[in-house]
């Protein structure tokens, strides 16, 4: 099974909405639906919501169902009010305990722009991953970003633009820019952003897990970077490849969406950091 998982807050539902009808275009150039699943989670947890939103739940609920329901891909919905459940870690580690060893997890965030044939070229070079690695990441490229270590997912199109071209892309170029031919190639070293449509074996997410350290938004993606740089240097066969020219970019429109959360939240991506040595530290021992 393919699993996109995709968590969402209130203010996202409209980006939401966008994600599915860009994942039917996807889908609808596959020959098997069968093999694609969306596990999707709306996050309405009351202790981090303003009460703009928490006067809306009723109306974000019916939103979420409609879409849901509208749609032919095999959506698999998630509502929670769980005061408990602070953001996509925890929905990404309920997706890893529940998938099998062999599965392929994607995870994808709203803000997000891909092509519509981003899902068929991730499953047309799957198999041949599978193949080649016990344990295996499959990433898109993506447009210069905001510093250099970037610059191995960069496509040849854009590595010559300057530092910082995110911010300015024309995502219809993006759209039109894709090559007949997506090639699979190895990447010499271990970097992706944690929701750019990755593809992940389910083997190695469940290998290094999410730890419950890292609450609500944290570096998991980080984590599980340098947790397979540490089972590389042990000989333990873990690769990542890039879908070459396939190009995906965050929408920076979106930057201005109000996210209404309450103001005495804490900074959960920072105090997830703060353990990231230690848990690092203890899936070093573990191996």
């Amino acid at each position: 099974m393919n699993i996109i998982a995709i968590h969402i807050f209130p203010h996202e539902i409209n980006e939401y909405d966008r994600i599915i009808k860009s994942l039917e275009r996807n889908v609808s150039r596959l020959s098997n639906l069968i093999d694609v699943e969306i596990r999707t989670c709306l996050n309405l947890n009351p202790s981090l919501l303003n009460e703009t939103y928490l006067a809306q739940f009723d109306y974000i609920i019916s939103f979420f169902k409609k879409i849901n329901n509208s749609s032919f891909l095999n959506i698999k919905e998630h509502i929670t009010k769980s005061v408990n459940y602070f953001g996509v870690n925890d929905h990404r580690r309920y997706i890893i305990k529940k998938a099998n060893n062999t599965d392929n997890i994607f995870f994808l965030d709203c803000d997000l722009h891909f092509p519509d044939t981003t899902l068929y070229w991730h499953m047309k070079h799957i198999d041949k991953a599978r193949k080649q690695a016990e344990y295996y990441i499959i990433t898109p490229q993506c447009v210069r970003l905001w510093d250099k270590t970037w610059d191995c997912l960069v496509s040849d199109t854009y590595i010559k633009k300057p530092i910082g071209f995110y911010k300015n892309v024309d995502l219809a170029e993006i759209d039109n820019a894709i090559p007949s031919n997506v090639l699979l190639k190895k990447n010499n070293s271990f970097k992706w952003a944690g929701g750019w449509f990755n593809c992940i074996s389910a083997n190695l997410l469940k290998l290094t897990g999410i730890p419950i350290n890292f609450i609500g938004y944290g570096p998991d993606d980080t984590f599980v970077m340098r947790c397979c740089a540490y089972l590389k240097e042990k000989n333990i066969d873990v690769q990542q490849y890039i879908l070459s020219e396939l190009v995906v970019c965050e929408d920076k429109s979106l930057d201005d969406t109000p996210k209404l959360f309450k103001d005495t939240l804490p900074n959960f991506r920072k105090n997830s950091t703060y353990y990231l040595s230690e848990e690092l530290a203890k899936f070093y021992q573990k191996l």
